[in-house]
C-alpha cells in the first residue's frame, strides 16, 4: 500500500510564482537561468550610473580664467637715452669723419587701437669728430605699430622738422643743415614690476631697447644732410585705461 506524504511548508516560507499569463518567454528563460544560478546573478558586475553633467552651479564655482591685460595701453610718457653716429655734409666744410656721440629724446603719445599709437617726439643729439662737433634736434609726430598682439615689439615711423649744426675749432660761424627730418625704429619694451603691481589694470613701466634711423634730407640737390643711426634704451610708463 502506497502511501503520499505531502511536503511541509513552513508558515513564513511564501513562494511567489509568476504570473505566466503576462511573462515572455524570454522573461521566463532568464528568471529560470537566475533562480538556478543565484550566485552568478550576484556577482554579475553592476553598470555604473551615468556621470551627471556638470551644473551651472558648479561652474560658477570654478576660478575664472586669469587674463593678462594689455601692457602697451593708454597714455604714455616716455624718454630715450643712448649713443648714437651721424654722417653729415654740409657746405663751405669738409666733414669726411663720423660724428660719435649721445643721443635721446622725450615723448608723449596715445595708443588709439591695439596696434596703433600716436605721439610727439622731441629729439636730440650730437657728437665729436676731431675738432668738429656736431648738434641737431628736432620735433616729430611718431607712428607705432603693434606687429604682434601677443608681443611687446614697435615699429615706430615719424615725420617732422629739424636742424643741426657743425662747428669747428678755430673757424668762425656754423655750418648747419635742417627742413624735414624723417624717423624709424625697432623697439621691444619689457614690464618687469607691472605683474606684481597692475595685474588687473593695462599699462605700467616699460623698459627695452630701441635701434634707429634719423634722417636730415636735403632741401635741394646737393644741399646739406645728415644722417643718424643710434642705439638707446627706452624708458616709458602707460596709463592704461
Amino acid at each position: 500500500m502506497l502511501r503520499v506524504v505531502r511536503p511541509r511548508v513552513s508558515p513564513h516560507h511564501v513562494v511567489v510564482a509568476p504570473d505566466l499569463r503576462f511573462c515572455t518567454p524570454l522573461v521566463l528563460v532568464a528568471t529560470a537561468a537566475l533562480n538556478l544560478c543565484p550566485d552568478r546573478a550576484a556577482a554579475s558586475p553592476q553598470r555604473p550610473p551615468p556621470a551627471s553633467l556638470p551644473t551651472e552651479a558648479a561652474e560658477a564655482t570654478r576660478s575664472p580664467q586669469t587674463i593678462q591685460p594689455p601692457r602697451i595701453d593708454g597714455t604714455h610718457i616716455g624718454g630715450t637715452a643712448g649713443i648714437g653716429a651721424t654722417v653729415a655734409g654740409v657746405s663751405d666744410l669738409d666733414t669726411p669723419a663720423v660724428f660719435v656721440g649721445r643721443a635721446g629724446g622725450f615723448s608723449i603719445g596715445q595708443t588709439v587701437l591695439p596696434w596703433l599709437g600716436l605721439g610727439f617726439h622731441v629729439s636730440a643729439g650730437g657728437g665729436e669728430s676731431g675738432k668738429q662737433r656736431l648738434r641737431f634736434g628736432g620735433l616729430r609726430v611718431d607712428v607705432d605699430l603693434k606687429p604682434l598682439p601677443t608681443r611687446n615689439m614697435l615699429v615706430k615711423f615719424g615725420f617732422g622738422f629739424g636742424a643741426g649744426a657743425v662747428r669747428e675749432d678755430h673757424i668762425d660761424g656754423r655750418f648747419g643743415f635742417g627742413g624735414t627730418q624723417l624717423h624709424a625704429a625697432f623697439r621691444y619694451e619689457f614690464f618687469p614690476w607691472a605683474s606684481r603691481r597692475r595685474s588687473q589694470r593695462g599699462g605700467g613701466l616699460a623698459l627695452g631697447p630701441e635701434l634707429g634711423w634719423i634722417g636730415h634730407p636735403p632741401t635741394s640737390l646737393g644741399g646739406p644732410t645728415a644722417n643718424s643711426l643710434y642705439l638707446s634704451l627706452a624708458s616709458t610708463f602707460y596709463f592704461g585705461h
